[in-house]
């Protein structure tokens, strides 16, 4: 087991955003993270990331605690992470990007073409395409190197053809021996690449399993579906 939550809660005033979420995730596996908007899957993925601190639980990296630690101190434990805005800068080349987090331009320009960047690696990042920001963004979290990556909403605002790019350069990642944490609205594209699916709504984990059972599971159309 490479992280386990146990019992995250997180209120804001008088809104329970995260309540009583125990995680269970084992090495080179992809999890997805589904819920209506609002159930409280960015704030879990703020917690396990250190952005924010549990108001109740506990977070388990490979059995050594580290509830409240700091995003920087996770990231020397191999946990990085995309967000669903880019953090990039954007006054900066797309390899000065990369650059910022590993000073290793060989590196560097590997992952970038591997993610389909390399030709634009001297132009400014705020020149890019909104899908051409994202992939920057998950480069940046894969220059840290980690063990653990959690992508939030990877596919979001993405035309069909930037869409499948990235769904293909995800799964090339689960080859890597990577294990992926994500968020994502996309349904299909996220039951593809997913080996297992945890369903939040209201800020609770209210079912899991494998695809094949989320896609009929009476509960997720409930909460999610409307039905």
């Amino acid at each position: 087991m490479i992280l386990q939550t146990k019992n995250l809660t997180k209120k804001f005033g008088g809104l329970v955003a995260v309540n009583n979420v125990t995680l269970d995730v084992d090495e080179n596996k992809v999890y997805g993270l589904i819920g209506p908007n609002g159930a409280g899957k960015t704030t879990l993925i703020n917690i396990i990331n250190g952005y924010l601190k549990p108001d109740n639980g506990k977070i388990f990296l490979y059995g050594k605690e580290i509830t409240g630690f700091k995003p920087h101190q996770l990231a020397k434990l191999n946990v990085a992470r995309s967000f669903q805005t880019p953090r990039i800068f954007g006054d900066l080349t797309v390899l000065e990007n990369a650059l910022t987090v590993l000073n290793d331009e060989g590196e560097c320009n590997k992952i970038l073409d591997e993610f389909g960047l390399e030709r634009v690696k001297n132009k400014k990042a705020s020149e890019l395409s909104y899908g051409e920001k994202k992939a920057l963004d998950i480069v940046r979290a894969l220059l840290l190197r980690p063990k653990i990556l959690l992508l939030d909403e990877p596919l979001a605002g993405l035309d069909i053809k930037t869409k499948l790019d990235m769904l293909e350069r995800l799964s090339e990642l689960k080859k890597n021996k990577l294990t992926i944490m994500l968020i994502e609205h996309n349904l299909e594209e996220l039951f593809s690449i997913s080996d297992y699916i945890y369903v939040m709504h209201l800020g609770e984990i209210v079912d899991r399993g494998y695809p094949d059972y989320i896609r009929q599971s009476k509960k997720v159309q409930e909460v999610y579906f409307s039905k």
